[in-house]
């Protein structure tokens, strides 16, 4: 199905972490002699509300009526308070080419409602602001004026700008934006907090965050927001420059972002980083279609809160203001850990590569959006909440960790023809999307494992629909108009000539692959109840099991594809298996560890001793630990389809008497957990959790009741990122 629009509710977490090796997509490093060879005069500037006074003689800066203009390159020491005061850099580029200005800053707490606080008019190479290690500095704004480039900006530079140095540097642009380069803006290290009223930090040739020749970043913190506009920006529109760019190579970046978190107008990298991102530009919602309902998150009708007002996460490209020409833009991520919650697309952009990082998203319109072509080599992609989870013109995946969660569908290949049509008006367009019924979209799967529970087409291309590899686990939809694989009508073909494939949902739609190099079955009329296991076996010998999300309960279709069987499949519902099952509960038949492992043992100082099963556990464990793995000796799983029920004896203080995480009741804690919490945080009346439920899933600041805060920490416990709840 292709985009409706309505509302979906956040919540977000994290998955296993994936080792990747980062492709490093950084501009040249900054290795310009004057980082080092600035000039050794070293001045003083007091600021004080009788006046600035400086050490520096007339021929190097003046003071005149509380302004003081810097006129040759130096080092200034910067201190004092003071209310209406300004600082002016304005360097002859002429007789100092290579001129750098630092400003060094010791305690300055400096404001101006007039004009802009710090002005860079002028400079050869660059401006350079140094919060200097144990001193807090403010620069603030007005909240009405025109600097003397016609402009608004706290801080203000019309050359090249960098900020670094150990201590801490706050920004408030009370008129719009906060700092400003019209040129190229590095932020090294240091604390920067910067609050403004439009976009927060901007340059408009560039942004660079962290040095690519630094092998720390641990001093490195970049805090921003944005009441109405964006949180990081570059903006140059001009094709043939090489700019309008922005990377990130480390540090720390928390963004909260009316628009859209960061916006490059033509390409953004991310390198490495810790990088939290929040939009919050409230969604206009329109119903569309039947979907929901069953337990899943949204239940009630499949729902899209795009925004009118672009509030994409991480996005890439643009319109030109002057010509409205459009802009391409190319999303690359080799590295990072990234975590969005966006009343948008979490990320948005005409081309997007993703080959490491990890990369959490809720999203109210769609997880991963390209305008062309999205292609995937490696790294973690888990989408806890969108419309539709992956969504490119051509979709390319050779590897990776992928888990998505969408009320339509998981991953989408648009253009061509395709039965499920586009019933929203202007659906594929936002941000320069495709459009018109001529082309054709690929699907392509060639490894990776991918894990894809939908209540559209799990796996829907409009063109041709291929997999040759990896893993790919679809669960859903569990209602009929849709299909768990879902390729273009006409002549395009499904095909399945490697990896495994195992999709459980609706029998409505179903498409039969063509397939080689393996073994296909399927069963248009099997049991699929909530933790039961269904088997695909090769004779005696277990292919694949699959345990049923927590959400369907129906009787649907079973399709199985595996380039390991070596003769006709079997599909059955139910039984025990002695054998390792993932966080998804998929296991691949063997003694060893499947694909991709979430749920590891943990130690503990009291004894624990724990029988796995579906429906029915007994579970002893230490206090905010999660029960350990069974081993494959000891290890007993059966499936029928009566309720599961639970009982835990914890050598704790804590008041509840189930498992801590366990939001869904089954005696362990898993992705089925933090689809109920994000249920609940959507519709706490319609997804109901008991009280015990609750108190099991209220991990994040114990008291305060669920919130998606609480997922996320539930996932970060599955992903081993944190060892204990």
């Amino acid at each position: 199905m292709k985009k409706l629009t309505a509302i979906l509710t956040s919540a977000f977490m994290l998955t296993a972490s994936v080792p990747f090796a980062p492709v490093n997509y950084a501009v040249a490093a900054d290795t310009t002699a004057t980082d080092t060879e600035v000039t050794t005069e070293t001045y003083t500037i007091t600021l004080s509300d009788s006046g600035i006074t400086t050490t520096a003689g007339a021929d190097i800066a003046t003071v005149s009526n509380n302004v003081i203009t810097i006129t040759q390159p130096a080092i200034f020491e910067v201190s004092g308070e003071m209310s209406e005061g300004q600082i002016v850099v304005n360097v002859d580029k002429t007789a100092y080419p290579d001129g750098v200005v630092e400003l060094d800053l010791l305690g300055v707490n400096l404001k101006n409602t007039s004009d802009s606080p710090i002005y860079v008019a002028s400079i050869g190479d660059e401006c350079q602001i140094v919060a200097k290690k144990g001193y807090e500095n403010t620069i603030s704004d007005g909240t009405s004026y025109t600097n003397a480039d016609g402009k608004m900006g706290a801080i203000y530079s019309c050359d090249d700008l960098k900020i670094k140095g150990s201590g801490t540097l706050t920004v408030n642009g009370n008129c719009e934006d906060g700092i400003v380069s019209k040129n190229d803006l590095k932020i090294y290290n240091g604390t920067v907090i910067v609050n403004a009223v439009d976009d927060a930090i901007r340059g408009k040739d560039s942004v660079t965050i962290g040095n690519a020749d630094d092998t720390s970043f641990d001093k490195l913190n970049v805090t921003v927001k944005s009441t109405s506009g964006d949180g990081i920006k570059s903006t140059e529109t001009d094709t043939t420059t090489g700019k309008g760019y922005i990377t990130v190579n480390g540090g720390t970046v928390d963004i909260t972002a009316y628009s859209d978190g960061f916006h490059a107008s033509q390409l953004l990298n991310i390198n490495g980083g810790d990088i939290n991102i929040e939009t919050t530009c409230p969604a206009n919602s329109s119903s569309g279609g039947n979907m929901g309902g069953g337990g899943f998150p949204g239940g009630g009708g499949s729902t899209s809160t795009s925004t009118d007002t672009s509030a994409k996460g991480l996005k890439a490209g643009c319109t030109d203001d002057t010509t409205s020409t459009t802009i391409e833009g190319t999303i690359n991520i080799a590295g990072g850990n990234i975590t969005i919650n966006s009343t948008d697309d979490s990320v948005h952009a005409t081309d997007i590569n993703i080959s490491g990082g990890n990369i959490q998203a809720s999203s109210g319109d769609d997880g991963v959006h390209a305008d062309d072509v999205l292609t995937i080599t490696d790294g973690i992609i888990n989408i806890t909440k969108s419309y539709e989870g992956l969504e490119a013109y051509d979709i390319e995946i050779k590897g990776g960790n992928i888990h998505v969660v969408s009320s339509d569908d998981g991953f989408n290949a648009a253009g061509g023809n395709d039965s499920s049509g586009n019933s929203n008006s202007g659906g594929w367009n936002p941000g320069g999307g495709w459009g018109g019924s001529s082309s054709t979209g690929t699907l392509n799967i060639s490894g990776g494992y991918m894990y894809v529970r939908a209540e559209g087409d799990g796996l829907d291309s409009n063109g041709n629909l291929t997999i040759s590899g990896g893993t790919v686990i679809v669960c859903g939809p569990t209602r009929g108009g849709n299909g768990i694989f879902d390729k273009g009508d006409g002549n395009y073909t499904l095909t399945f000539s490697g990896g495994t494939v195992f999709g459980i949902g609706t029998s409505d739609m179903m498409e039969t692959p063509t397939t080689s190099n393996g073994k296909y079955t399927s069963s248009t009329n099997m049991s699929l109840q909530a933790g039961t296991l269904i088997f695909a076996k090769d004779g005696n010998n277990v292919v694949s099991v699959l345990t049923v999300p927590s959400d369907m309960n129906m009787t649907g279709a079973v399709q199985f594809y595996s380039d390991r069987a070596s003769s006709n499949i079997q599909i059955s519902s139910g039984g025990t298996y002695d054998g390792y099952l993932n966080s998804d509960g998929y296991g691949d038949g063997s003694t060893e560890e499947p694909i991709v492992t979430t749920v590891t043992s943990t130690t503990s100082t009291t004894t624990q001793t724990t029988t796995t099963t579906v429906t029915s556990a007994t579970v002893t464990s230490g206090e905010n630990t999660k029960p350990t793995r069974p081993s494959q000796t000891t290890a007993t799983t059966s499936a029928t389809n009566t309720p599961a029920t639970s009982t835990t004896t914890a050598t704790s203080t804590n008041p509840i008497s189930g498992v801590k995480g366990d939001a869904n009741g089954d005696s362990f804690v898993d992705i089925a957990d933090v689809v109920a919490i994000a249920s609940y945080v959507g519709d706490s009346k319609t997804n109901v959790l008991s009280d015990e439920a609750i108190l099991c899933a209220d991990v994040h600041n114990t008291g305060n009741g669920i919130t998606a805060d609480d997922a996320l920490m539930i996932q970060q416990f599955i992903a081993n990122i944190i060892t204990e709840l």
